[in-house]
This record gives C-alpha cells, structure tokens and sequence, in this order.
C-alpha cells in the first residue's frame, strides 16, 4: 500500500503534481460520469483541500518515513515491512476519514442518469477485467512475470537468486480470480444501493462503504486476502536479505526524489494557506462527518 502510494506520484516534480491535480482527478472522473459545473468545482474543491491538508500536516513526516525506508531496505524482515506498510497505511485511513464525507455528499448529488452511467461504466470495466483475466493461460507465470516487472523498476536488474525466489514464492500465492471480480460486484451494487437512499443516514452509508470496503469481504475471500498478505510480507523480507549494494542504492535514490517531492507540495501547500490566511491553521480542518443538511438531489 505504501509502494502503491508512492508511485501515484512517480514522474512528477512538486510543482505540476501540486498545481495540476485537481484537474487530472476531474479528467479521470469523467471517464465514469460527466458531472456538470457545480460538481466539478466541488471535486476541484476536495482535491485542492486534500493537498492542502496533506501538504501542511504530514508530508514531512511521511518524507522522513521514506528516508527512513531507503536507509533500512536491505535488512528489513517480514515485521520490519510491515511496520511501514501499516504507517502507510495509516496515513491513507488518516486522508480517507478527512474527505471521505464530502466525496459522500458529491456522489449523493449525482441525478438519476449520472448514476446510471456511472455504473454502467463501472460494469463495463468489470467485464474487461474479467475478460483480461480469462487471458491468463498461468496464473503463477503471470504474478511472477508482474513481479519481476515490478522490482526492477525499483532495483534494476534481478540476480538469478532473486528470480529463483520469485518464482517459488509466487507458486505458493493463492489466487483470487472470481472471488476479487465477485467482491468487486458486490461492493459496487451496496454503492448503488446506498446512493438511492433518503434521510440522514444515506450520507453515512456512503462514508462506510468508502472508508471500510472489507466489511463486505465474505469470509473465504478475507481469508485469501489475509493469507496472501502474508506471503506478500515474508517475500518482501526474503528480497531485502539478497538486495545488492547497487540495487540498495538505486531503491535508495528512487525513495529520495518521492520524499523530496511530498516537501515540495508541502512548502508549497503551506505557502499558499498563508497567502491565503496569514497563519496556520487556515481554514478550519475539513469535516470528519456528513453534513447535518446533506441530502440526497432530485432523483
């Protein structure tokens, strides 16, 4: 989740990942549903705060935590990388709990076509993926194909070591085939429901769809899921043991341009609130519930 996070912002400097965000999320958004003037700006709106938010709150202690993560990868074990997979984390639960509830009341004010295209067009992608998936003659062969693509963009070449580890962890990950696409269905269909209900709880449902979507997990595809992490986190401590003094570095390196992008969106974050505002905290912090007047728009 913390790689994951990362590389949202690969190929970015500060300063076009700060100023440009709000339009790109808004471009993306349109892929699934056309919102119309006062939506989009109340998109624009949530994205620019977030950075904000993020901007002056945390993006130097989570710099310091990828610092931290370049000087230590060559002799973390399995507890060592889960220590900072979870204070990922807790960073994206942190954001998601901030914002979660405005993006709540923007889907709540999607009319009835909006919803309608809007998970059509999600269907339309989960036939994709399941056709894409069908494509995969082994899977074991496709994970460890994924993988090596994966870690040499992080550390360059793989030794012959690295690859044989690969290849006999990668056959012990359980696949989640249907049950992933299934899930996927599922969550989908409770967000459906949720956005055709009225009255104050309408809003919260939302919320908890958005900021705990394993609550729907059954309990065999939650138990893939747990396994998996796991294997995940025991190959992660497996790879850091065989690192080369190269790769080390080179990971290093990568780790240090994100980090010192989240500084540059920091500064600039900070520097704009105070243009803004004068001094920090300015404005007050976004809402951690639905609004009390949120309701669902004409149907």
């Amino acid at each position: 989740m913390l790689l994951f996070a990362i590389a949202l912002l690969a190929g970015c400097v500060a300063r076009l990942a700060y100023y440009n965000a709000e339009g790109y999320v808004v471009r993306e958004a349109a892929r699934y549903v056309e919102l119309d003037a006062a939506q989009r700006t109340q998109l624009r709106e949530i994205v620019r705060d977030a950075l904000a938010w993020k901007g002056t709150t945390r993006s130097a202690e989570y710099a310091g935590l990828l610092r931290e993560l370049g000087e230590d990868l060559g002799r973390l074990d399995r507890y060592g990388w889960e220590r900072y997979l979870l204070q990922g984390g807790e960073y994206l639960e942190e954001l998601g709990a901030q914002f979660a509830p405005r993006l709540a009341t923007l889907l709540q004010s999607l009319d009835e076509l909006q919803r309608e295209a809007f998970f059509a067009e999600l269907e339309s992608r989960n036939v994709e993926l399941a056709e894409e998936r069908a494509d995969i003659d082994d899977p074991a062969v496709e994970r460890v194909e994924q993988l090596e693509r994966q870690l040499r963009r992080w550390l360059g070449r793989l030794t012959a070591e690295q690859q044989a580890l690969l290849a006999q962890r990668a056959s012990t990950f359980e696949t989640t085939g249907d049950l992933w696409l299934a899930q996927r269905r599922r969550w989908q269909q409770a967000l459906r429901e949720a956005l055709t209900q009225d009255g104050p709880e309408a809003c919260g449902a939302v919320v908890a769809l958005l900021l705990e979507p394993q609550a729907l997990w059954p309990e065999d595809y939650a138990g893939v899921i747990e396994r998996n992490r796991e294997r995940s986190l025991v190959l992660l401590g497996e790879l850091s043991a065989t690192l080369t003094d190269t790769q080390w570095q080179r990971a290093g390196r990568r780790l240090e341009r994100y980090a010192g992008t989240l500084e540059g969106i920091g500064e600039l974050a900070a520097r704009d609130w105070r243009r803004s505002c004068g001094e920090l905290p300015c404005p007050p912090p976004p809402p951690r519930a639905c609004p009390a007047e949120a309701v669902v728009s004409s149907r």
